[in-house]
């Protein structure tokens, strides 16, 4: 065997049995990265099970005990959506607040995302180049707690038009820029740690703007989602309409007409470059 070690014939070696993965695949991503989207598509799929961002309670507090208990716990589900974030969500930080304070302890949830990871498969990565416009969603949705979807409930064409209205009714304060500049220049970073820890892992990175972006048309959306279903061993059902309505342009909750009524959006974009 190539790069195997010679032993000497009077050496016992011990051989402990690695366990299975406890599910097929997770898709991972930052908030506000397309993984709502992808989760509701992979769905369509009547023979998969996903379980939707599940709540670890405080089993985290254990690293050698987490991995053997999402193990146990996942052993039903083909397939986890997780969405992570530097600020400790969703371990710690359960209302899911960015401050400089909670970001300041990122370093202690690479271990513990780490190893949820290796329970699976294969791990998809959502992520966005543009990340300002991902922060300024997610800091949107902190402040007002509009999310504009539900995950127990199927994709409705009504669904961004109620969310544009709910968020038109509430008055916006200011976004944090420190907060802002801490995840430009170190949430890419700290994914990157991840990422790297999983060496062996099968593992496939998706950006938002190849699947989502305004150029790309939605029958081009339509194929790339199959293919991301058939590497994760999940048939997307390409010739039903809640895949095209899922990925319609029609479907995206913020743009530009909710980023400019936020008080200090001038100043985030002369610092921060152009949403």
């Amino acid at each position: 065997m190539e790069g195997a070690t010679r032993l000497a014939p009077s050496r016992r070696v011990e051989h402990r049995a690695v366990p299975p993965p406890a599910f097929n695949f997770a898709v991972v991503s930052l908030p506000r990265s397309g993984s709502t989207a992808i989760f509701r598509a992979l769905r369509l799929d009547s023979d998969v099970r996903i379980a939707y961002e599940p709540d670890f309670g405080d089993s985290w507090r254990h690293p050698d005990d987490f991995e053997a208990l999402c193990r146990s716990r996942f052993s039903k589900f083909q397939g986890i959506k997780h969405v992570w974030d530097p600020n400790g969500w969703p371990f710690t930080n359960k209302s899911h607040q960015s401050t400089l304070e909670s970001l300041s302890q990122n370093e202690a949830w690479v271990g513990v995302n780490a190893s949820l990871l290796k329970c699976a498969r294969k791990v998809l990565f959502l992520r966005r180049r543009n990340q300002l416009a991902r922060i300024i969603s997610d800091l949107l949705g902190q402040q007002t707690d509009l999310w504009g979807h539900y995950h127990d409930r199927p994709h409705s064409i009504r669904e961004a038009a109620h969310y544009r209205t709910e968020l038109e009714s509430r008055s916006l304060g200011p976004l944090d820029e420190d907060v802002i500049a801490w995840y430009v220049h170190h949430a890419s970073g700290w994914e990157d740690q991840i990422v790297a820890s999983l060496s062996g892992l099968r593992t496939m990175t998706v950006y938002y703007e190849d699947l989502f972006g305004e150029q790309i048309d939605i029958d081009t959306r339509v194929r790339y989602i199959a293919a991301i279903g058939e590497w994760l061993g999940v048939t997307v059902p390409t010739d039903d309409d809640r895949v095209r309505g899922i990925l319609e342009p029609s479907s995206k909750l913020n743009d530009l007409s909710s980023y400019t009524r936020i008080p200090n959006i001038d100043e985030i974009v002369s610092k921060f470059g152009e949403l």
